[in-house]
C-alpha cells in the first residue's frame, strides 16, 4: 500500500511539470505558465512527509530527483529504502530493491485521471485540468494552489511554493485528507543532464512486471 502511495505520488508530480501550458489572460494561471515554461530541467535533493487526515506521520523518505522537459523524469528515494521510478520518454520503470522486482508501463498509457503524466503534444492545458489560484503568505514564496476540475483525480489540491522562480516546496492533499509535504534542496534549475540520468538499467535477478 505504501509503495503505490508513492508510485502514484511521484506521477502526480510529474504530471504537473509535464502539462502543456496554454494561457490567454494575466491570471495567476499565466504566472505559474511562466515559471514552468521556463522550467526545462531540475535536479534537487527531496525530503518527503505524508501525514493521516489528523496530522500523525505515517511515512517519511528522502533523496534526489531530477527532470527534464518533455517526458524525463527520476525520482530516486534512499532512505528509509530504495525505490526508483524513471521516466524515459516511452516507458515507465518502478524498481523495488528489497522487492527485487521492476513493473514496466508504457508512459502514454498512465491514466490522467490519477491523476497521471501527460507527455503528448496534444494533451489538454494546465487551464483545461485545473483551476489556479495563488495564497498569501508571509514567507517571501509564491504560492499557487491548483484544484483539480475533474472528481477522480488522487489529490484534492495541490500547492506548489517557489522562490525566485526555484521550486522549493509541494503540499499535496488527497481525497481522504492525507497530506504529503515536500520540501526541496540544492535545487538547479536547467541542469546540463545527460541522458543517462533517464535510463533504466535492470539489475541481473530482478524480476521484471509488464503492466
Amino acid at each position: 500500500m505504501q509503495k503505490n502511495i508513492l508510485k502514484n505520488l511521484v506521477i502526480a508530480i510529474a504530471f504537473i511539470f509535464f502539462l502543456p501550458l496554454t494561457v490567454f489572460a494575466a491570471t495567476p494561471t499565466q504566472q505559474l505558465a511562466a515559471i514552468l515554461n521556463n522550467l526545462q530541467g531540475m535536479q534537487a535533493q527531496f525530503a518527503q512527509t505524508v501525514q493521516d487526515g489528523h496530522g500523525q506521520i505515517m511515512q517519511q523518505s528522502s533523496g534526489t530527483m531530477a527532470l527534464s522537459r518533455p517526458g524525463k523524469f527520476r525520482w530516486d528515494t534512499r532512505n528509509p529504502s530504495h525505490q526508483l521510478l524513471i521516466a524515459d520518454g516511452q516507458k515507465l520503470w518502478f524498481y523495488d530493491e528489497e522487492l527485487q522486482q521492476v513493473t514496466v508501463q508504457n508512459q502514454h498509457a498512465v491514466h490522467t485521471g490519477s491523476p497521471a503524466m501527460l507527455l503528448e503534444g496534444s494533451a489538454i492545458s494546465l487551464t483545461q485540468d485545473f483551476t489556479v489560484n495563488t495564497v498569501t503568505g508571509n514567507d517571501n514564496k509564491q504560492t499557487f494552489k491548483l484544484t483539480p476540475r475533474k472528481k477522480d483525480t488522487l489529490f484534492n489540491t495541490v500547492y506548489l511554493s517557489f522562490k525566485q522562480n526555484q521550486l522549493q516546496q509541494m503540499r499535496l492533499i488527497d481525497n481522504l485528507g492525507q497530506e504529503t509535504l515536500i520540501n526541496f534542496s540544492r535545487v538547479i534549475v536547467n541542469p546540463p543532464l545527460n541522458n543517462t540520468v533517464f535510463r533504466f538499467i535492470t539489475p541481473k535477478g530482478v524480476e521484471v512486471v509488464n503492466q
